[in-house]
């Protein structure tokens, strides 16, 4: 059996690791994974690869969420939040309502004011790669601290692009790297200036969802849509592909209790989260399975 697995970070198996759900996936159908997800693997990535993938006899989709842009050129794809479209999406102008929505249970007040400046998807893309974002960990609670404190981080919040080129060349180490991350930068900027509008990216992301369950149903290929929130799907669209779950994604939340660094798992799911997710798919694996015959 050839199993392809599509999407965001809970897709991801580059590093095959022993206890991933994954991994016991394969060696339960002795089957061969002929596609695993990457980070913040967009709509139009998981229909870029699907239809890329020959002979596929199923599919697990961990369906991403609308923010985020496909890059072709690029491993991963980026995030397209800007402070404008997210408050668009806090009609009440909580954020942090949104990060305990999304999972994010213990952002420190602090950090609100700041959430809400995100100048732009690049800026936060970058600053990400650098470690400068408020993650859990005390000792990064404890730098961010510091750095908001400081005239860079005070120009980054406001829109200041040009420090956030002085920050990629202080801190990337060779000057190859650096040319690389600047004109990705420059990409970015120019198509959030030029190109981007909310309204197309939602229009982009349904079109993407609608493609990806009519091709599956075009194909005959079983199919698990593993979904996100509810508010990323629109209430006129159902799947008529596959069996759906919209519990499993959750699994990567920290508020489960099951959530790990990238360090320690590439999907972000500890031991216990990889086999409660092992045990939830293949119950859905068998009734997709089931459904096309």
């Amino acid at each position: 059996m050839n199993i392809g697995l599509y999407g965001h970070s809970m897709a991801a198996w580059q590093r095959q690791e022993p206890w991933s759900y994954i991994t016991k996936i394969q060696d339960l159908y002795n089957a061969n994974i002929v596609n695993f997800g990457v980070a913040q693997g967009s709509e139009e990535r998981i229909l870029f690869e699907l239809k890329k993938t020959k002979k596929l006899d199923l599919a697990i989709i961990f369906h991403s969420s609308p923010d985020f842009m496909f890059a072709p050129s690029q491993p991963r794809d980026f995030c397209t939040v800007d402070k404008d479209n997210l408050l668009e999406k806090i009609p009440s102008g909580k954020v942090k309502d949104w990060f305990k929505l999304n999972g994010y249970v213990n952002v420190p007040d602090v950090y609100c004011d700041w959430w809400a400046a995100i100048p732009n998807a690049a800026s936060f893309e970058l600053l990400k790669q650098f470690g400068i974002t408020p993650e859990m960990e005390e000792e990064n609670i404890a730098a961010m601290d510091n750095l908001r404190d400081t005239t860079a981080f005070k120009e980054w919040s406001n829109n200041n692009n040009e420090m956030i080129k002085e920050l990629i060349k202080q801190k990337v180490p060779s000057q190859q790297e650096v040319k690389y991350w600047l004109d990705l930068f420059d990409v970015l900027e120019l198509n959030k200036k030029y190109l981007y509008h909310h309204d197309l990216q939602m229009n982009r992301y349904y079109g993407a969802l609608i493609q990806i369950d009519q091709y599956l149903t075009a194909k005959n290929i079983p199919a698990v849509h593993c979904l996100g929130k509810p508010f990323w799907y629109p209430s006129w669209f159902k799947f008529s592909s596959g069996v759906t779950d919209s519990e499993i994604y959750k699994l990567q939340h920290e508020f489960t209790g099951h959530y790990a660094s990238a360090n320690e798992s590439e999907n972000n799911m500890n031991l216990k989260g990889n086999q409660i997710a092992f045990d939830s798919i293949v119950p859905l694996i068998n009734q997709a399975l089931e459904k096309v015959k």
